[in-house]
């Protein structure tokens, strides 16, 4: 069994790009005489690159969870954090309520236009500057959880410990 320590995120990253990249000597062999015989041969470069990422691509050892995750068109990664673009224009496009929310509005209400991705984080923003005032207030030694985002990440506070999860 390989234990390896891991005291922070850079080096747990590096022990994973080391597992991955383990040296393969047979390859790089066999690459460096794959490159001799594409030089005599005088193609372009074009072709030139082809040859070398096909034998790369059928002279590589594969683990055998990479070729299940091949074979079964797994995808080898997942993100658990979506981007989104966030319009910060002044002039930014705006739709309206719909025209039968509007004909029930009195002519005076001043709301007539649909909350969007700004406006919900600029409302987080103020939530989230609040928070050192509410994390005062609270007595750290009830349970308590707390939305650290609109994300979905919570924080769980237990008799001080603290327990990150992703909802």
């Amino acid at each position: 069994m390989d234990i390896q320590y891991v005291i922070d995120d850079y080096s747990c990253m590096a022990y994973m790009m080391s597992y991955l990249s383990k040296p393969e000597h047979e390859m790089t062999e066999h690459l460096k005489s794959v490159v001799s015989d594409v030089k005599k041969r005088n193609v372009n470069e074009r072709d030139e690159m082809k040859l070398i990422m096909q034998a790369y691509s059928k002279h590589r050892e594969v683990s055998s969870q990479e070729a299940v995750a091949r074979t079964c068109c797994l995808p080898l990664k997942k993100c658990t954090r979506n981007i989104v673009f966030v319009q910060t224009d002044d002039n930014a496009l705006k739709m309206s309520h719909p025209m039968s929310r509007l004909k029930n509005m009195s002519p005076e209400a001043e709301e007539v236009w649909m909350s969007g991705v700004p406006e919900k984080y600029e409302e987080a923003t103020k939530i989230l500057r609040q928070l050192p005032k509410i994390r005062n207030l609270a007595d750290m030694s009830q349970p308590t959880v707390l939305l650290t985002a609109f994300t979905g990440t919570a924080a769980f506070n237990i008799l001080g410990k603290t327990l990150h999860a992703i909802l």
